[in-house]
């Protein structure tokens, strides 16, 4: 499957477009069973404590492994001080 895209601050102005807009392009795929869902987070410019939740919120609406990919290394930070990095796959 294609990557899921997104791009921007997430933060409490904008995540629940980008939650909208990730759930969006989820029921535009198909997935194999067990197929982990790959988010490209390459052009993410910010992520506050709501983007975390956001991110939670999403995975366990998919039921899926979720990987974020091309996080930006600042950005990572706040998903290693949290314990989320544990729970995400970061590439």
């Amino acid at each position: 499957m294609e990557p899921l895209t997104i791009e921007g601050d997430i933060d409490m102005v904008t995540v629940n477009d980008v939650l909208a807009e990730l759930l969006r392009q989820l029921r535009s795929r198909e997935l194999a069973d067990g197929e982990a869902i790959e988010i490209d987070c390459s052009r993410v410019t910010y992520v506050g404590s709501h983007a975390l939740r956001m991110f939670g919120q999403f995975r366990g609406t998919a039921h899926r492994h979720v990987v974020l990919v091309g996080l930006p290394r600042p950005l990572r930070r706040p998903f290693e001080i949290s314990g989320l990095d544990q729970l995400f796959e970061l590439r």
